[in-house]
């Protein structure tokens, strides 16, 4: 099983219908794999995921930006908060728009922080969980397609579906004396008749990280803090195309049937694929924050580089009703066993000022510098999954 190949199958739901053919989605790919799983788009923390902490604290969350900045918190306190996830996407495949959309409730962090008592100076620390990665899709697609199915693909030797199609009679003999493969829904035609499609892919990323932090009143003015956390997280990935003959071009009697000695054809075929995956890491942040004075500080953190583990596993199956409704044709394959390979993210530094009530009014602006090129991909040996030949197909992306 190649993996890479397999992902290589799942449609491409923003390209032109020609390229639509049932050919790859790039969103799952190793290379965009790891650029999603390593870098982060939220804060569990809603005052964090408002205003940057880079110079100045905002909430719990202040220590993903820089844990240097809970050194100024005045008070210590325990924090929990929820957050609700809304999604819309509007989908146009072969003269169709579909909208769709979803929302889902989650935790955003929870933990505390305690100011440790100090005769001058301080000394803050915390701990608990921050979500730190949050992504939600949904795409859905339908029409009748005149130019091509998704069969057409699994009729190639090299396709990963290659077996379970045949054995689900997605693809049959193209001839009476069996010399090629061809689609079911091509045998017996000289044109194309055409198919009704509607697909859906849905996919959601979640990583947290329970952490502990403090910062502390290093010198006079210059605040010092120090985070260690551990990275956790899924990705679920599923697909499901359904190719329908609902204008009955398909109607011979060349399907064994167990309901009448005739026979009978193909009702509908539905193409079901699913991809798990569990995401570990461990990550160590550093910062410094520098009063000038009263009113403005500037600040300093940098997130070391780290690797997270990943252990994935895929399924897919191939269900075909027949016109009669006879007992449906089924295959699948799955993986056999949960595979893994490591991501090795660059480093972050971010750098920032604020401004504290000045004329009743604050600012906090930062900027990061992430160089994603020392992004990098350890596929682990050992799992006799034929690694060699995704490794080449990712260096050539």
């Amino acid at each position: 099983m190649k993996r890479i190949l397999f992902f290589l199958l799942m449609p491409i739901l923003f390209q032109p219908i020609d390229a639509f053919a049932q050919d790859g989605s790039n969103e799952v790919l190793y290379s965009n794999l790891a650029l999603q799983f390593s870098s982060q788009n939220f804060n569990g923390d809603a005052g964090t995921g408002y205003f940057p902490s880079v110079a100045a604290p905002n909430g719990y969350g202040s220590f993903a930006d820089n844990p240097a900045s809970v050194a100024l918190i005045k008070d210590g306190y325990f924090n929990f908060s929820l957050f609700n996830n809304q999604v819309e996407y509007e989908n146009s495949y072969l003269g169709n728009t579909i909208v769709s959309d979803d929302n889902s409730t989650k935790l955003g962090n929870l933990g505390f922080v305690y100011k440790i008592p100090t005769e001058q100076g301080s000394f803050v620390l915390g701990g608990g969980y921050n979500q730190l990665k949050n992504e939600e899709r949904i795409y859905r697609v339908g029409g009748r397609n005149n130019q091509s199915t998704i069969t057409d693909q699994f009729k190639e030797p090299t396709s990963d579906y290659y077996d379970i199609a045949f054995n689900a009679y997605a693809i049959d003999w193209g001839d009476v004396d069996s010399t090629y493969l061809e689609s079911i829904f091509r045998i017996g035609f000289q044109n194309f008749p055409g198919i009704s499609q509607n697909a859906e892919v849905t996919s959601s990323t979640n990583i947290g990280e329970y952490s502990f932090f403090f910062g502390t009143e290093f010198q006079e003015n210059l605040f010092l803090g120090i985070s260690a956390g551990l990275t956790s997280g899924s990705y679920k990935y599923r697909r499901n195309f359904l190719e329908e003959d609902d204008e009955n071009d398909y109607n011979g009697t060349f399907i064994p049937s167990d309901v009448n000695d005739v026979g009978t054809d193909i009702s509908s075929i539905l193409t079901h694929d699913e991809i798990d995956a569990s995401i570990l890491g461990f990550s160590l942040r550093g910062g410094i924050i520098y009063e000038v004075s009263p009113k403005f500080n500037v600040g300093v953190s940098y997130l070391i580089p780290s690797t997270l583990v990943i252990r994935e596993s895929y399924y897919s199956s191939i269900l075909t009703e027949l016109d009669d409704d006879s007992t449906p044709f089924e295959s699948d394959f799955a993986s056999d066993q949960d595979y893994e390979y490591r991501i090795k993210k660059p480093g972050q530094l971010s750098a920032g000022f604020a401004l504290k009530d000045v004329a009743g009014f604050s600012l906090s602006i930062s900027g990061e510098y992430i160089n994603h090129s020392n992004l990098s991909l350890d596929l682990v040996t050992g799992n006799n999954l034929g690694f060699d030949a995704e490794v080449d197909l990712i260096d050539q992306q």
